[in-house]
């Protein structure tokens, strides 16, 4: 078995063909962001695909076929597909529902590049174009670049290329987007030596990690739909039900026209949902004989039959039988199922191929209406297997019409549990002060189970939904606290400690009750602040400071520093090869204590930085590696000493540090920042040197004036209170 270092060197080797490559077509690897020291900084993928007559769309193909037919192992060039688990073969043996997936693959073209082989300028005015490519899955196989979905720019490159051509991919390292090149066949050899799919085997499990996801996610919702064609989704209000029930929708991306909503409720019936004879208007004109002919416009009165949601997707999952059609269902058990569904009841018992096992006649009005839609031979009623009906469901709601066993049992029940993770994205703002949104339901929701017995008045992760995730006072008031008011917390005994309702007086510390329209007076601000340190719920900055203090998990570090709510955001935003080595020194020295105030934590945080960036600053010796660190540290204001920092002063500070003008202390094994800052500005560091030597002359004329003053000699003292004592 080969070992993963001798892969590793394998393709440092055909990365050196590549920048030799990129050097006879003349391309600035540094406009597309590469850097070919290493594959962490230019690709992990490299595929160089010798093209097929039958792949080709040049002036000398001869084939009809204008798509890239992807043979065994290309697929390892896009981790996404390589990944991606395709439906059985003997799922679609007996399904009329044509399944297939569609991936569209980011592309950047070196401006230079495509109208050297183009022989046409670009409008574009980068020196890198952007353009995507498709791929497509389906019972066929793998198919690249299906031309009606190509950009043009891909489009052209491929019409330049023959049998015998080259198309070269090289993957951007562990993101989703390709360096695409093509090659005629004598115009380099270079293409020869890396021929096939190269792939950078520490980067793989990254790839798979943050690329794939959605591709098995895809996979496994469709798999689901398909296994679980009627499913109602249900748990406490605001758990994002309906948030869930999008999320299939977008994932599956299913077309607007393909997706149907209602909402049940207690007036809500049969002829709501499926259809019936109503009357309706239709605009025609009647001729008047009065002595001359003429027409007047008369709007007549006919009745016809007008569809329901349910007949409405029924009939475009007939006619649109390779795609995906999606019936929503909110708030199901607001309404009388049984009323509602009546005689299509039986329709949601499913075979294992997904439609209905047991059809039903439809009624006159409704079988005419298909006849119209479907074809004459469409009497008999049966869902379609890619007809999916998905519905909500608040467990909180007192239903008007309990669902019978029979109705349950005819779909799948999905719990959708509380989210604390998604909630503490959420703060509430109350007065300036910040509390996470998280820890404030973890913490009711304790209680509200303990006294009301049961899960279902929890509040959800999306209880409330905000454009910009805070909780503003008027809602967090009206909505929130209004709820455990109104719904949980209005009749019961005050003196239970599992009542939330009471807040501690900020200077005596008493425990008091308050009811909802307190709320509503001068001492709003005071009471919340008491209701909040009552329930024991921190702001962010006390909760945040707590665990930064105590914590030794690098995660809950660098989740805390990367909030914001302890230091600004912009101390965080430097590359990820820095975080780790900062977050080790940060849990290394924050044992050493005194870290109270927000003041001191800032302090401390920005002493590591710069402690760090003088220590690297001394390792480093090029100037693009110091110009690199400078910039991540310099211009985010992390040492206070320096202001403002802007391109030309780095670059001139790396070319300092390399020449030596900047000289390194040996002896501590750093680039100072002082010595920094002395250098960029003399003048400032002369004016300060003067003002400290006055200060030196000032603090020893203090000193020295005591000592002018003659010391009187003991035994003239004592002659003095002698000559006192006799004149009493």
């Amino acid at each position: 078995m080969t070992s993963t270092k001798s892969l590793q060197d394998e393709f440092i080797k055909k990365l050196e063909n590549v920048e030799k490559l990129f050097s006879e077509l003349t391309i600035n690897p540094a406009v597309l962001g590469i850097d070919f020291s290493s594959p962490e900084s230019s690709f992990d993928i490299i595929w160089c695909l010798k093209l097929k007559d039958m792949n080709a769309i040049g002036s000398t193909s001869t084939q009809s076929q204008k798509h890239i037919h992807m043979g065994k192992g290309m697929a390892d060039a896009f981790p996404y597909l390589n990944n991606y688990i395709y439906l059985e073969d003997e799922l679609n043996s007996h399904s009329d529902f044509k399944r297939k997936f569609q991936l569209n693959v980011p592309l950047i073209i070196p401006k230079n590049h495509y109208e050297d082989l183009v022989g046409k300028p670009h409008k574009n005015t980068n020196e890198f174009i952007n353009a995507t490519t498709n791929i497509v899955m389906s019972p066929k196989g793998l198919e690249m670049s299906l031309m009606r979905y190509d950009s043009p720019e891909f489009l052209e490159i491929r019409k330049q290329l023959n049998e015998g051509d080259y198309l070269i991919f090289l993957k951007k390292y562990q993101k989703y987007e390709y360096v695409v090149l093509g090659l005629k066949e004598k115009q380099s050899k270079i293409p020869d030596e890396i021929q096939g799919v190269k792939i950078y085997p520490q980067s793989y499990t990254e790839i798979t990690k943050e690329i794939l996801e959605p591709a098995f996610e895809y996979q496994e919702i469709l798999d689901f739909v398909t296994q679980y064609p009627n499913s109602i989704y249900y748990g406490a209000p605001g758990t994002g039900k309906s948030y869930k029930v999008d999320q299939i929708c977008s994932s599956l991306a299913i077309k607007q026209d393909n997706l149907f909503r209602v909402t049940f409720h207690p007036e809500y019936d049969y002829s709501d949902f499926i259809g019936s004879y109503k009357p309706a208007v239709i605009k025609g004109k009647t001729s008047i004989r009065r002595g001359r002919s003429r027409e007047k416009s008369q709007n007549n009165i006919t009745y016809e039959f007008i569809p329901g949601p349910f007949i409405d997707a029924y009939v475009k999952a007939h006619k649109d039988k390779e795609n995906i059609t999606i019936l929503v269902i909110e708030e199901i058990n607001r309404g009388n199922c049984s009323s509602i569904f009546g005689d299509i009841f039986q329709l949601l018992d499913r075979g294992h191929n997904g439609h209905s096992k047991y059809p039903i006649k439809a009624n006159k009005e409704l079988k005419d209406y298909l006849a119209d839609r479907l074809g004459e031979s469409h009497f008999e009623l049966v869902i379609p297997n890619n007809l999916i009906i998905l519905a909500t469901m608040n467990t909180s709601d007192q239903s008007l019409f309990p669902m019978d066993s029979a109705f349950k049992r005819r779909w799948n029940w999905q719990y959708v549990p509380i989210d604390y993770k998604d909630a503490d994205k959420f703060n509430i703002k109350i007065n300036g002060k910040i509390y996470s949104w998280g820890t404030f339901i973890k913490k009711v929701n304790e209680k509200v189970t303990q006294i009301t017995e049961s899960d279902d008045k929890q509040l959800g992760n999306r209880f409330v939904n905000t454009s910009n995730m805070d909780i503003d006072e008027d809602i967090f008031i009206n909505k929130v606290l209004f709820y455990l008011w109104n719904d949980i917390y209005k009749n019961e005994d005050t003196t239970d400690s599992r009542y939330i309702f009471k807040y501690v007086e900020e200077h005596s510390h008493d425990e008091k009750t308050f009811r909802f329209n307190d709320l509503y007076t001068e001492d709003r601000f005071k009471i919340i602040r008491g209701f909040f340190l009552y329930n024991n719920i921190l702001d962010r900055f006390a909760e945040y400071k707590e665990v930064f203090i105590n914590s030794s998990d690098e995660q809950e570090i660098e989740k805390i520093i990367s909030s914001g709510y302890l230091i600004p955001n912009s101390l965080f935003n430097i590359e990820d090869k820095y975080k780790k080595e900062i977050i080790n020194k940060i849990i290394e020295n924050k044992e050493k204590g005194g870290l109270s105030t927000e003041e001191d934590i800032n302090k401390f945080i920005k002493s590591i930085y710069c402690d760090y960036l003088s220590e690297q600053l001394y390792k480093l010796q090029t100037k693009e590696e110091l110009s690199e660190i400078l910039t991540n540290f310099l211009q985010y204001d992390l040492c206070d000493d320096i202001s403002e920092i802007n391109s030309n002063e780095i670059e001139k500070i790396a070319e300092a540090i390399e020449s030596n003008k900047i000289e390194k202390d040996d002896d501590k094994d750093i680039v100072g920042i002082q010595d920094i800052i002395s250098y960029l500005y003399p003048e400032q560091d002369e004016s300060k040197e003067d003002s400290e030597e006055d200060n030196d002359l000032s603090d020893n004329s203090e000193e020295e004036t005591p000592a002018n003053i003659e010391e009187e000699d003991p035994s003239e003292k004592e002659e003095s209170s002698d000559v006192e004592g006799d004149q009493k």
